[in-house]
């Protein structure tokens, strides 16, 4: 059961006078399961939000008004709460709280929808998202852009139609299984780790394995730097020089793409208390921010990993939405891979790609911890 929960007149005027967003929306008391639930996977498709059952606006001579006009009693909702259960059964995404307050009828239900690692279907058995203050359906390639941003589906397993020698008979995959599995022959450990289904190597396969897996993948196996001479936006006029693009398949491409940002930022200098000083960055952390880029990128997006370097920041930039049920509000508690193969392979290999193997993919806030202690080493 639902607790619930008293407020006073105050927080009460201040919840009426909110704005229906892509995080909150507003429902009479007399809303069917089929608003109430298109609202929910909206909500739990998206980022997260708040509904609020309970509350309606009524047109009048100065427009529109919220006016509070709740259950008579728990009893009285129990029907909705049965709703959201069938929803979501494990109780996982729905919290719901009553919320009374003195002199004003009725009891409201506030709804609280976390971002689900599935797609949630309302009670008519479609899938809608947030868009602004609308919920919207999706459905056709919208529906599959959706499972790939829940990682649901994996865009990594997708079939390339190539021959698959491309990946079998590759200095790549030959230097790797002589480092890693030096008894391993190529089509067989392939099929083995289902890189190689049906003889087409898959989208994991060719992004590790092919010696130029751009060709196959353009703007999909890149790392693209850009320089700025400021320290406000990133506007073309600030660019020095052409954007640097690094390619080639991912144990190279961050292996390079850090030493050539490393080179970028030794050489900016910056006045320091004896003159012009060289600026210094925490190799590691760079790792870490570039290695979570490749990894975790959306592949199903044609666009590269972008690092921007201006006079007083990086700013890494990886395609897609944040996965699963990441958000805003967890990613510094919760984990999710977006490309498990990739991440699993990558972690596995002895060619690591950083000094933390055993953070791939987890918090960042390892990063920003040593991020911080070399501020604070440097004063």
């Amino acid at each position: 059961m639902a607790e619930t929960k008293k407020i006073e007149a105050r927080e009460a005027q201040s919840l009426l006078e909110r704005r229906e967003s892509h995080f909150l929306d507003f429902k009479a008391k007399e809303a069917g399961p089929a608003k109430l639930t298109k609202a929910v996977s909206a909500f739990a498709n998206s980022a997260g939000g708040e509904l609020i059952i309970g509350i309606e606006e009524v047109e009048n001579l100065s427009g529109g008004e919220r006016i509070w006009s709740g259950f008579a009693d728990e009893e009285d909702a129990n029907g909705l709460l049965q709703t959201f259960a069938s929803q979501d059964p494990l109780g996982n995404i729905i919290q719901t709280t009553f919320i009374e307050c003195q002199d004003l009828p009725g009891i409201v239900l506030f709804v609280t929808i976390q971002k689900s690692q599935q797609v949630l279907m309302a009670n008519n058995g479609k899938a809608y998202v947030r868009k602004g203050a609308q919920s919207l359906p999706v459905s056709g390639d919208a529906l599959d852009r959706l499972k790939f941003d829940k990682g649901v589906v994996s865009y990594e397993d997708e079939k390339i139609n190539t021959d698959y020698e491309e990946v079998t008979n590759s200095e790549t995959i030959i230097e790797f299984l002589i480092d890693t599995v030096p008894t391993g022959e190529p089509v067989e450990w392939l099929e083995k780790q289902r890189l190689l289904v049906d003889n087409q190597p898959t989208v994991a396969s060719v992004l590790l394995y092919s010696d130029t897996p751009q060709s196959l993948l353009p703007k999909r196996s890149a790392v693209k730097i850009l320089r700025y001479r400021t320290k406000d936006d990133a506007e073309r006029d600030y660019l020095a020089g052409n954007p640097e693009t690094i390619e080639g398949p991912i144990y190279h491409l961050i292996y390079n793409a850090v030493a050539r940002v490393r080179e970028v930022i030794e050489g900016i200098e910056k006045l320091g208390p004896e003159g012009m000083e060289k600026i210094s960055y925490p190799e590691e952390a760079l790792h870490e921010l570039l290695t979570n880029a490749v990894l975790h990128r959306d592949y199903s997006i044609p666009s590269d990993v972008q690092v921007r370097i201006f006079d007083n920041r990086i700013e890494i930039e990886s395609p897609g939405q944040l996965p699963g049920h990441v958000s805003i509000q967890n990613i510094e508690r919760t984990q999710f891979a977006r490309n498990p193969k990739i991440v699993r392979l990558v972690v596995g290999s002895r060619k690591v790609v950083w000094p933390f193997p055993e953070q791939v993919g987890l918090e960042f806030v390892p990063v920003f911890h040593r991020l911080q202690g070399r501020l604070a080493a440097q004063g």
